[in-house]
């Protein structure tokens, strides 16, 4: 454990991957919040709101930043705002029975989730998490 402000703790957490797969780097803040991830060649940062829900992502990989601005209503992510190389993003949730629905990208397509009975994003015919179809 460190200390990054007076009083405040910070965790950190070193993983290493198999070879090859480099190291990863994880701090959270004292709410067990992440704040910072850095690996090979990228630094992401995240900051939250005052009722603990994640509100920005910021990526740094080389040259290029992007950052993410969540947007919510109540504690459901409703749209991301993406802004990379000066080009912006805005993704659309769509949520029904307190579970995300589809989401729709800056781009036009449609990403559909399929739950189980637990609850957990069951896996579409196509063998991926997500099926999407673009209109």
């Amino acid at each position: 454990m460190s200390y990054t402000e007076p009083g405040t703790p910070s965790f950190d957490l070193l993983l290493i991957g198999e070879e090859g797969c480099g190291v990863s780097f994880y701090q959270y803040n004292s709410r067990n919040q992440l704040t910072t991830l850095s690996g090979d060649g990228f630094i992401a940062s995240y900051r939250y709101n005052g009722d603990g829900l994640r509100c920005a992502k910021s990526v740094i990989s080389g040259a290029q930043t992007t950052q993410t601005t969540y947007f919510y209503e109540n504690d459901k992510v409703v749209f991301e705002k993406t802004v990379a190389g000066g080009e912006t993003s805005t993704d659309y949730n769509q949520y029904g029975n307190g579970q995300l629905i589809f989401t729709r990208t800056g781009d036009g397509a449609y990403y559909y989730y399929i739950y189980n009975g637990h609850g957990d994003v069951e896996a579409c015919p196509c063998g991926c998490l997500k099926c999407w179809r673009s209109l």
